[in-house]
């Protein structure tokens, strides 16, 4: 449930500053998923992998933004911010299964679980 409230978090937020319904996500094309974090500069003690097939394939999209940043969209926008992560617990759950890990940052210098 953990990674719900954070995807929850994460969309709400973007959702707020962009009136788009997305998550925020590292993506780059030719890199493995070490050198994405680090391009990324991903603070986190670990991290969650999936790529642009899996996520389409499954029916989302992935829309580039400034490499190393892209948007996980998730369908069109809320008119509203949902209360509660668990509005969407459906989503959360269909998102989640396209991740795999999580795998240890190798770049982790501590600060962030």
């Amino acid at each position: 449930m953990k990674d719900h409230k954070v995807m929850w978090l994460n969309a709400t937020e973007e959702l707020r500053e962009t009136g788009r319904w997305a998550l925020s996500v590292a993506c780059a094309p030719g890199l493995d998923r070490d050198a994405l974090v680090e391009a990324a500069g991903l603070r986190s003690k670990s991290y969650c992998a999936s790529d642009v097939e899996t996520i389409r394939e499954a029916s989302f999209d992935v829309e580039p933004d400034e490499t190393p940043h892209a948007l996980l969209m998730l369908g069109p926008a809320p008119d509203e911010v949902p209360e509660s992560w668990l509005v969407n617990a459906a989503l959360w759950d269909a998102v989640r299964v396209l991740f795999h890990g999580p795998y240890p940052n190798p770049g982790y210098a501590g600060g962030q679980p």
